[in-house]
């Protein structure tokens, strides 16, 4: 997870300025292309808009810049494993991505403390508020989805409940192609269905050949081999 730069507050207030000038040439340019529509079906539309730009520069921009402030130091101790501190905040310097994840999740920083607020827990052995969270988390682009699936499947299997693990696995896989997560959570996959409470050791071996064919520079391309060659000395 890349690592946001903490800002001094000089220009953190500079990031939140509200450029009224850019806000009027957008209602402009709509009033140039769609003024026409506008006056035939009613002057209430333009409220509507004029409304919209005020919402997303006024309130929207500004709530997200304070949340990626408070999530700054969350981040660097989700990095060191320190999930509690992560998840909790110290109460002196920063807001834990659990009040962050409360407190702005109308913006884009909040919805993201959801994710990370999931894999605290899992990691804290809190899986039903691990659940909880990932599921709250909407997963934006192919990796945001592979990542929130993928940490389900783990809480799930911690939780005993493996053919939601299974169902989650799978989703993690066929949500897109990522060299590296892709493969990743396809292994995950396969050993679960060699799971003694499973039991579908075919389905895994053509999980591992799938890894294998498509992803043979991946880590987890490395053991396929050997993994094969088990399954199949035991007849499958």
């Amino acid at each position: 997870m890349a690592k946001r730069k903490l800002v001094s507050d000089q220009s953190t207030q500079d990031d939140t300025l509200v450029d009224l000038g850019s806000v009027q040439k957008q209602i402009d340019d709509l009033w140039l292309h769609y003024g026409d529509r506008i006056k035939y079906v009613g002057g209430g539309i333009l409220a509507v808009v004029v409304a919209y730009f005020a919402y997303q520069n006024f309130y929207a921009g500004p709530r997200q810049q304070e949340a990626l402030k408070q999530m700054f130091i969350a981040e660097q101790k989700f990095a060191q494993d320190s999930f509690q501190v992560a998840l909790n905040g110290n109460g002196v310097e920063f807001t834990g991505f659990k009040d962050i994840a409360s407190q702005y999740s109308s913006t884009p920083a909040g919805n993201l403390a959801h994710y990370y607020a999931g894999v605290c827990n899992l990691n804290l052995g809190n899986f039903d508020e691990a659940v909880k969270y990932l599921d709250d988390y909407d997963g934006e682009g192919k990796l945001g989805c592979i990542m929130k699936h993928g940490a389900l499947g783990d809480a799930y299997s911690e939780k005993e409940m493996y053919d939601k693990a299974l169902s989650q696995y799978e989703k993690a896989v066929d949500e897109g192609d990522d060299e590296v997560l892709t493969p990743y959570y396809m292994k995950k996959l396969a050993m679960l269905n060699l799971y003694d409470k499973i039991n579908k050791p075919a389905e895994a071996k053509k999980i591992y050949k799938s890894i294998k064919d498509k992803y043979p520079k991946s880590i987890e391309s490395q053991e396929c081999d050997k993994n094969i060659a088990r399954l199949e000395a035991k007849g499958f």
